[in-house]
């Protein structure tokens, strides 16, 4: 089976699994305010996650941060 249409498939199902779930219950707790320090967290995550491809493409024998627990 060619892996774009196994993807597909797999996100059918997927979204036909969670879709009547989420119809069908409710939300009994109030959601937490959006906070600055969340903001922020939100932030540094999301630049780490955009870098690291961009490290692993130049250096591609480097373990990155990791590098140091290993040696």
């Amino acid at each position: 089976m060619n892996n774009h249409v196994f993807i597909a498939y797999a996100y059918a199902v997927g979204t036909s699994v969670l879709l009547p779930v989420t119809l069908f219950t409710r939300r009994s707790r109030v959601v937490p305010p959006l906070t600055f320090s969340i903001i922020c967290k939100s932030v540094l995550l999301g630049a780490i996650g955009s870098l690291t491809p961009v490290h692993a493409l130049r250096y591609p024998h480097s373990l990155g941060p990791f590098e140091l627990l290993w040696n």
